[in-house]
């Protein structure tokens, strides 16, 4: 995936890129280009910049988001002025600039001056532990994924979208994916871009609200996962959902470092009984804690807390959360 971004990208960056080492390729998360600044590349939460190459211009950039578009710009205009797009293989191209504005709406971007290039991955065997947690009698009970932004919350629930329609570590069920920004599993061509199991159906590109009713209508699914919750319009969704008897499994954004039941939850009638945290301060992607619906911990056999490692072992606390380094 990482190689496949580097097509689109000038070369002088994308030769430099390609000198890093196998093990911080491998671990890449976003790729940041910014207007009279140095690229910078975050891996394994380090930040390396790169001072020896000429720094990007308005141009370049504008140059690197039309070949993301493959020089259909306007295809991809209504997203640009909400501040992304989206490529194929689930990758998100955040994007910044000056806003347009006609008649009070915003009607789209110019003179970019930034792109954020998130890099997503596939970690099979990082919720394995996790299962015993979020199910009941081998069934998945509702659960919400909550972490800042960045912290693996699209990554986790891809893979319990996997073992579940898999049927590993929990009783095989049916699950429909409502993944409206192309960020799960990638555009719909002759296959998925990553494996989502045997017993999964994906619904892309439909808003939250409009997917959810068309898959209880058309689909009859035991399970419907979906990612980054957060307005009214998505609750009343993902709650008609579970008066209607299906499960729910999503993601949401959370501040860091306070792992209690979102207000937005407890304000709704929507009904979570699992509440999974992960923090990035250590190591992204970390499970630092499980509650139930009455915000008490939920404990393993072991009584040991969970944690899950992309890319190797958590730092020591001691340690900072992130390095800087300077090519």
């Amino acid at each position: 995936m990482f190689l496949h971004i580097l097509e689109y990208i000038p070369k002088k960056i994308s030769d430099e890129l390609c000198r890093l080492p196998p093990d911080v390729i491998s671990c890449a998360e976003e790729l940041r280009i910014r207007a009279g600044q140095p690229v910078c590349l975050i891996s394994d939460n380090q930040k390396i910049f790169f001072k020896n190459i000429s720094y990007p211009t308005h141009q370049d950039i504008s140059n690197i988001l039309h070949a993301f578009c493959q020089h259909s710009y306007y295809q991809q205009k209504d997203n640009i002025a909400h501040g992304f797009l989206f490529l194929r293989g689930g990758v998100r191209v955040g994007v910044c600039g000056r806003a347009v504005y006609q008649n009070g709406i915003l009607s789209g971007l110019c003179d970019y001056s930034s792109l954020n290039i998130r890099i997503p991955k596939e970690h099979k065997g990082i919720a394995d532990r996790l299962m015993r947690k979020i199910t009941k009698n081998h069934f998945l009970l509702n659960t919400l994924i909550c972490s800042p932004p960045g912290a693996g919350k699209t990554t986790l629930l891809r893979e319990i979208v996997r073992l579940v329609s898999s049927g590993v570590g929990a009783r095989r069920q049916t699950v429909c994916v409502i993944d409206e920004r192309y960020e799960l599993f990638g555009y719909p061509d002759e296959h998925f871009c990553y494996d989502c199991g045997e017993c999964c159906d994906i619904l892309s590109g439909i808003e939250k609200n409009a997917g959810v009713k068309l898959a209880i209508r058309s689909m009859a699914p035991e399970i419907i996962a979906t990612d980054e919750i957060g307005g009214k319009s998505d609750l009343d969704a993902l709650c008609h959902a579970q008066l209607s008897g299906v499960k729910v499994l999503a993601t949401a954004h959370t501040p860091p470092e306070r792992h209690e039941i979102p207000d937005f939850v407890v304000k709704h009638p929507i009904h979570f009984e699992r509440f999974v945290f992960l923090s990035a301060r250590e190591k992204k992607g970390r499970i630092v804690s499980v509650l139930d619906a009455s915000g008490q911990e939920v404990c393993d056999e072991s009584q040991n807390p969970i944690q899950s490692d992309y890319c190797g072992p958590v730092r020591d606390s001691g340690q900072q959360s992130q390095k800087e380094n300077y090519r």
